[in-house]
C-alpha cells in the first residue's frame, strides 16, 4: 500500500507589523529549512503583513524545490479572548478587509457572530490559541464551551484548539499539566487538536507544527483535515535549560514591543534574543 506524504503546517506567529522581531523574509526562510507546507502569519489586530508573505513565499518558491503556501492569518484580540482566523489560497482582499474591520470593532463585536461569519462567508480556519494559558488574552475553557454552543455544527467543524503552543512552554511544568487535561477537553468538544509555535522570531518557526496526511497540499486539503480531525500537532522537541532562557528572553521582549505598540509604554528598543549555544 503507498503511503500518503505527510504535510506540515503552521499558521500562529507574528512578524514586525506586531510583536515578532524577525522580517518577513526571514520567518519565510526558516519555514522553508524546515520544510513546512502552510506557512501563515496572524499578526495581532492586523492583516498589515500578509501582502508581504505572499510576496515573499513567492520568491523562496521561485529558487527552492520546496514549495510553500503561503495562509493568511490575523489573531484578534476580542472580549472572550484571542482568536486567530486564517485562509490558505490565493491572497484574498476581501477576507483582509472584512479582518481589519472586524478587529476594528473587536471590543464590541461577538465572538460567535465573528467566527460564524468567518466561516460562511470564506470559508475559513479558526484557531482558538493557547486557551487557559496563564497570561492575559487567552480564552477560557468555559467561554470557549460557551461560544460553541452557539455555533452550528457545519462551523465549528472549521475550529481548531491549539492544545500545544510552543510560546507557552516558558511556563515548564504548568503548560505540560495544562496541555494534558486540554486534549480532553478538545476531544469532549469535538473539535480539531493543533499545536502551533506561536513564533515571534525566525528561530521558533521550527519548534512546534502541526501534520497531516494527504495527496498534494492543496488549500481544500488544508481545510478538509480540519474539518475531518485528520491533523494534529507533531510532538513538541524537549526544551533544554539554554533554548528555554532564549525563549524567556523572547517573550519578554515580544511582551515589552506589545505593550509600547497597544499600550502606550514607551520604552527603548530592545534586540533579539541572542543566540544561546551550549
Amino acid at each position: 500500500m503507498k503511503t500518503l506524504p505527510t504535510f506540515r503546517v503552521s499558521l500562529h506567529g507574528h512578524g514586525p507589523d506586531s510583536d515578532g522581531s524577525s522580517s518577513i523574509a526571514e520567518l519565510v526562510e526558516a519555514a522553508g529549512r524546515s520544510k513546512i507546507d502552510y506557512f501563515g502569519l496572524a499578526d495581532h489586530n492586523t492583516t498589515a503583513g500578509i501582502p508581504t508573505l505572499y510576496r515573499e513565499v513567492a520568491s523562496y518558491n521561485r529558487t527552492h524545490d520546496h514549495q510553500i503556501q503561503a495562509v493568511a492569518g490575523v489573531e484578534i484580540h476580542f472580549t472572550d479572548g484571542h482568536v486567530i482566523f486564517s485562509k490558505a489560497g490565493p491572497i484574498d482582499h476581501a477576507f483582509l478587509g472584512w479582518a481589519e474591520s472586524v478587529a476594528a470593532k473587536r471590543e464590541t463585536m461577538s465572538t460567535a457572530r465573528a467566527i460564524n461569519q468567518a466561516v460562511r462567508r470564506f470559508g475559513a480556519i479558526v484557531t482558538i490559541p493557547h486557551v487557559d494559558a496563564p497570561f492575559a488574552g487567552s480564552m477560557t475553557r468555559t467561554k470557549l464551551s460557551r461560544i460553541t454552543q452557539k455555533l452550528t455544527p457545519a462551523v465549528r467543524s472549521h475550529i481548531a484548539v491549539e492544545t500545544k503552543n510552543y510560546a507557552t512552554a516558558l511556563f515548564w511544568i504548568l503548560t505540560i499539566a495544562r496541555e494534558e487535561w486540554l486534549e480532553g477537553f478538545v476531544r469532549d468538544l469535538g473539535l480539531a487538536r493543533v499545536g502551533f509555535s506561536d513564533f515571534h522570531e525566525a528561530w521558533m518557526v521550527k519548534k512546534q507544527v502541526s501534520m497531516f496526511c494527504g495527496v498534494t497540499p492543496t488549500p481544500q486539503a488544508l481545510t478538509k483535515a480540519i474539518r475531518t480531525r485528520t491533523i494534529g500537532p507533531r510532538y513538541r522537541p524537549s526544551l533544554g535549560l539554554f533554548e528555554w532562557v532564549r525563549l524567556v528572553w523572547t517573550m519578554v521582549r515580544a511582551h515589552v514591543v506589545y505593550k509600547v505598540k497597544y499600550a502606550g509604554w514607551s520604552l527603548p528598543t530592545l534586540r533579539p534574543a541572542p543566540s544561546l549555544a551550549k
